[in-house]
């Protein structure tokens, strides 16, 4: 458990606060070798290195903006939660490495791996990452294509209005980035059809409101701060 507190009012702290955000720095690059070495030896990259890039971004953004908060890293030590903010605000972090997934060439969507749904009883927020691993293995670079915050009352859209993946009981965070053609109206295709219903879930203007409104909201975690 890696833990921050922060209250940085001298140039001595502010450059403490500088050093602690690039040790996520150093710890994302050299999970980045270790994937790229897993590449180079065709072995498997286990879930939890692409998790780990997430996190540490996650971990970077935070301490630059909630200066005088307490700020803890528990790397996978609780089950529902991979960040803490005073002791008090749960965050979990979902990171899709896929950057944008081409479904048959019809549409663009970012996607989460499934998860259980307890887990909203459990947090306060997701901040889920939409990373591009091969562009970033390329240019070495910290950086994400989206980054989207969820809050509690965002829960409940996930619960009540339609967010099932691909398992039952389950539930999946995707965003309808792009729709590239429709899919014919009278296609027998199995596929085509489990595509079409997809889109009659994901491609709604409630979740295309959703996302747009939660996209690099950190004002969400700054009222709850406020609040506690």
């Amino acid at each position: 458990m890696i833990e921050v507190h922060q209250k940085w009012k001298t140039s001595s702290g502010i450059n403490e606060l500088v050093a602690i955000g690039e040790k996520y720095r150093t710890l994302y690059d050299e999970t980045l070798k270790l994937i790229s070495l897993y590449k180079t030896n065709k072995i498997k990259i286990i879930p939890s290195l692409k998790g780990n890039l997430g996190e540490f971004i996650a971990m970077k953004e935070l301490i630059k903006r909630f200066k005088d908060s307490k700020i803890e890293y528990l790397g996978g030590s609780k089950k529902y939660y991979d960040i803490l903010i005073n002791d008090k605000i749960k965050i979990q972090v979902k990171t899709s490495c896929l950057g944008l997934i081409n479904n048959n060439g019809f549409f663009l969507t970012e996607e989460s791996a499934d998860f259980k749904p307890d887990i909203f009883e459990k947090i306060d927020f997701i901040i889920f990452l939409v990373l591009d691993l091969e562009d970033i293995l390329k240019s070495g670079k910290m950086k994400y294509m989206d980054l989207y915050i969820f809050n509690k009352e965002d829960f409940k859209n996930f619960k009540n209005t339609g967010w099932f993946g691909k398992t039952q009981n389950k539930i999946q965070i995707a965003n309808v980035a792009k729709v590239i053609k429709d899919i014919p109206s009278d296609t027998q295709n199995k596929k085509m059809k489990s595509l079409k219903e997809k889109l009659k879930i994901y491609d709604t203007d409630e979740y295309h409101r959703l996302f747009r409104e939660s996209k690099d909201n950190w004002d969400k975690i700054k009222s709850l701060l406020q609040l506690s």
